[in-house]
């Protein structure tokens, strides 16, 4: 057929069959129709506009375009249905500006369009334009208010606009006109969860489901809203019919691997998200999430590089930049954690999780003076976050500002009671504030919470230590690392409480187990440097040290053994490294500015450069006198107290009521008096066991006055001959875990239990008790020359030190006057030293131990000596400490002020 053979008649009933096959389906019929006519007429434009829609119907938006423009170039009476058209294949095309336009012309030529503005407020919404979209909608609806379609959609862009409630009542609105409405009882699902309304959202999408069972995206969505309402197990089912239906949907595999973590099935839930992974290798949430869980999963190296890959993806993520900070944490590399968390910050200023960790981070980069502001920054955006003030507390702690850190834990667990880490770092500030037992407690509380907290085990176990309960720390330690064989913090702690034990051979077992581990462990390599030093292996000691320094340049404790372990000569390098350091001693912390002082004042003491030795000694002392709270007046009272207490008639009326072994044998007096001398030649002796500063009688005293709640003496004025035969057993049995089965003395050279000798007398009546005596400005001076292990508040201050000597004196005097004759041997330490043989000699025959020569010999003694003296007793007995003070004279005026002229 040619085109003259059409006449008009004949286009238009083509036309008519056209447009009836279109209707029908038949598209390729009704297309085939369509063409022959614009073959025949290229200016017909119904047909023109039809073709342009059946193209558009098969997925073909080029042609159909290039139809419907020609369509409107034929002049059509009325344009406004082939502008519409024309504005769905200009979308089709993604050319939606264009697609605005033509919607927007067949608007205005024929206003009253619900569907081309229900078409155009759909195509509004995909641009994220969803107030227009609204206003589309309303005017379709307004034309045609049971447009269900419209409704739906209209419920969909207040979604987007996060207007729920607006949402819902246009969901229900078009469910009122067609109650089994899919797509609205889906979309109405969402609407709820965003409501908080989980129960009947999931109770949507099973209407939704009943309708259509195999609609993957309301399975995926009732699954998350059973994972709000914390049903996670039927929220597993959910995502798992979802994908049944499509193995590979990346959100159902996400949610189904949230809901398996909630269900505490972590392996299974890691191996959801790898799935979804495959799926979709970018997928930021699941990449993200997958690093939490491998965080919980004890695996921090592998959740970094999930966070590297979500990173990679979004280069902005703070929360990704915060958590790969923890991990790295968890992994030791504070330094890396530090500049992660500085990443988020530099986004986010006031990040307050990152602030906080921030704080965490420089707290263990010894940075404490700058932790400090960055949790206070975290507090000052959030005042009561939990976390901050975690954080706040340990950086004060860490500060020595220890009333203000446990203030601050008690009020992160007013605000959270179960917050295990603040009942632990709770249990750290009573440990550094001396309340032992109020620490453990603490401890306790966070492990009745969460039995398996290895950090509470290994904390409780410093607690136990503190409290001489060894054998109980070391099993609290046992379970810290059970929990967590790679714990270099506990198996630091174990090697210490074995220290205690008298066991160097575990504990440096433990202290190299710790620094395998982690090679840097500075703290570790210092302790067994320490132990080292104390069994005589110099060498060894000092090399153990050296490495410590290497790991941490900036920590003074490693220089002060080391100083201690050797006598210095001018030009030795180590002494330029430790004058090195204390030319940016002002920003280091408290504690090293004290150990770098008392370092440098042994090393000028050797060297014989006086006035710099007393200038470090007299900075190293006042350092440390800020950092003690000691009342000299309490103190010096309660001398006075024990002597009214413990008088003639209260001595009498106990004599003989405590535990009658003979085994024990007390060595006190002062501080530096010469107590170590005293035993390590007494256990050079084969049946004397030499236990060191064991100071187990003072902690007895200290449980007993916790018990009953007053003070020393005062806890003991009522006590009966029963409570006194109890803590002299109570006192053997735990000094005899110390010493090999069948010996038949153990020493134990407290010096300070002096305050204890008529309790001593009156709970174990047979125990030898050894007063040693030195000459008051050589014990003195030699003490502030010290620093102890022990907080000896009264010695940092040489007024103070004087005060507390003529105390002792008189405390000593009131010995003297109240025990029968006998009962206590005072050895000179100046007399030893003159003729160790006789004096040796007479400290055996009051221990009721036969005379051995191996006495004479104690340097060569191989036994652990934990004291300020552990050079000293590895060298032959020497005169050259008696008078050592005179080189000081001009320096210890308010010492020999505060001393009197009635001194010893």
């Amino acid at each position: 057929m040619t085109k003259s053979s059409l006449s008009a008649p004949d286009r238009e009933q083509l036309f008519k069959q056209a447009v009836q096959l279109y209707r029908q389906g038949n598209v390729a019929e009704a297309e085939s129709l369509c063409r022959r006519i614009v073959a025949n007429e290229p200016a017909h434009y119904p047909s023109l506009h039809l073709l342009g829609v059946l193209c558009l119907r098969q997925g073909r938006a080029p042609e159909a375009l290039q139809s419907l423009a020609q369509a409107l170039n034929s002049r059509p009476i009325n344009p406004a249905p082939i502008y519409a058209d024309l504005g769905a294949a200009q979308a089709a095309l993604g050319r939606r500006e264009e697609a605005l336009r033509s919607y927007g012309q067949s608007i205005a030529l024929s206003p009253d369009q619900p569907e081309i503005l229900h078409r155009r407020g759909n195509l509004l919404a995909a641009m994220g334009r969803p107030g227009e979209a609204i206003e589309d909608f309303d005017k379709a609806l307004a034309l045609k208010p049971k447009f269900l379609d419209a409704l739906n959609n209209r419920g969909n862009a207040l979604m987007s606009l996060n207007r729920p409630a607006e949402a819902l009542a246009s969901y229900d609105e078009a469910l009122k006109l067609k109650r089994d409405f899919p797509a609205a009882l889906y979309n109405r699902g969402a609407s709820l969860v965003a409501l908080g309304r989980g129960e009947e959202a999931v109770a949507s999408y099973d209407r939704a489901l009943a309708l259509r069972p195999d609609n993957v995206a309301a399975l995926l969505n009732r699954g998350n809203a059973l994972f709000l309402l914390g049903r996670c197990e039927e929220a597993v089912k959910s995502y798992e019919a979802a994908l049944a239906l499509e193995p590979a949907m990346p959100e159902a595999l996400y949610g189904r691997a949230n809901a398996l973590e909630k269900l505490n099935r972590k392996k299974e839930a890691l191996a959801s998200l790898d799935k979804a992974l495959e799926a979709r290798p970018n997928y930021l949430e699941a990449l993200y999430n997958r690093g939490n869980l491998l965080m919980t999963l004890g695996r921090p190296e592998a959740a970094i590089e999930s966070y590297d890959r979500a990173l990679r993806i979004h280069p902005t993520f703070l929360e990704a930049f915060n958590n790969r900070g923890n991990a790295l944490m968890d992994i030791n590399r504070p330094s890396e954690a530090l500049e992660s968390y500085e990443k988020a910050l530099a986004l986010k200023a006031n990040y307050a999780e990152a602030l906080t960790n921030r704080a965490n981070a420089l707290l263990a980069l010894g940075r404490s003076d700058e932790a400090l502001p960055s949790a206070q920054q975290a507090l000052a955006i959030k005042p009561d976050y939990p976390e901050a003030l975690n954080s706040l507390g340990n950086v004060l702690r860490d500060l020595s500002r220890g009333a203000e850190a446990l203030a601050c834990f008690d009020r992160v667990l007013a605000l959270r009671p179960n917050y295990v880490e603040a009942l632990s770092n709770r249990g750290n500030v009573l440990l550094q504030l001396k309340r032992p037992f109020e620490a453990l407690a603490s401890f306790d509380r966070a492990l009745a919470i969460r039995a398996d907290y290895p950090e509470a085990l290994n904390n409780r176990g410093n607690a136990l230590r503190s409290l001489g309960r060894f054998d109980e720390a070391l099993e609290s330690l046992g379970r810290a690392l059970a929990l967590r064989p790679n714990y270099p913090e506990a198996l630091n702690n174990r090697g210490n409480v074995l220290t205690d034990l008298n066991r160097p051979a575990e504990a440096l077992e433990s202290y190299d187990a710790a620094v395998k581990l982690r090679p840097d462990f500075a703290q570790a390599l210092e302790n067994k440097g320490g132990i080292l030093l104390q069994l005589g292996r110099f060498d060894e000691g000092a090399a153990s040290l050296r490495e410590a320094i290497r790991a941490a340049p900036l920590r003074a404790s490693p220089f002060y053994k080391l100083a201690s372990s050797k006598r210095w000569k001018e030009g030795d390098p180590d002494i330029a490294a430790m004058e090195d350091l204390a030319r940016v001693k002002d920003t280091l912390p408290p504690d090293d500015k004290i150990y770098l002082q008392f370092a440098l004042a042994k090393v000028y003491d050797n060297i014989k450069d006086r006035e710099r030795c007393f200038a470090s000694l007299v900075e190293g002392n006042a350092l440390k006198r800020a950092r003690i709270s000691y009342d000299e007046a309490a103190t010096l009272a309660m001398f006075e107290r024990i002597g009214e207490v413990f008088n003639e008639k209260f001595m009498e009326d106990r004599r003989g009521a405590g535990d009658p072994s003979p085994q024990p044998i007390f060595i006190l007096g002062m501080p530096r008096s010469g107590t170590t001398l005293i035993e390590q030649i007494l256990s050079s002796h084969p049946a004397v066991f030499g236990a060191g500063e064991a100071d187990d009688f003072s902690r007895l005293v200290m449980a007993f006055r916790h018990n009953v709640g007053t003070g020393y003496p005062e806890t003991f004025e009522q006590v009966g001959r029963e409570e006194l035969k109890a803590l002299g057993g109570k006192y053997l049995e735990r000094i005899r875990r110390l010493a090999p089965t069948g010996v038949q003395r153990i020493t134990d050279k407290t010096p300070d239990n002096f305050r204890f000798v008529g309790l001593i007398r009156l709970a174990l009546p047979n125990a030898r008790i050894i007063h040693v005596r030195r000459d008051a400005l050589d014990t003195c001076f030699s003490c502030f020359s010290q620093l102890f292990a022990s907080e000896l508040g009264y010695i940092y201050n040489l007024t103070e030190l004087g005060h507390y000597y003529r105390a002792y004196e008189k405390l000593t005097a009131h010995w003297r006057a109240v025990l029968p004759k006998g009962a206590l041997l005072e050895v000179r330490y100046e007399e030893v030293v003159a003729d160790i043989e006789g004096q040796a000699r007479n400290i055996l025959g009051y221990c009721g131990l036969d005379w051995d020569p191996r006495c004479l010999n104690f340097q060569q003694k191989e036994r652990l000596v934990r004291t300020a003296s552990l050079v000293q007793v590895r060298q032959p007995l020497y005169s050259s400490s008696i008078g050592r003070w005179r080189a000081y004279e001009p320096f210890l005026g308010p010492l020999i002020d505060a001393l009197g002229d009635d001194h010893d």
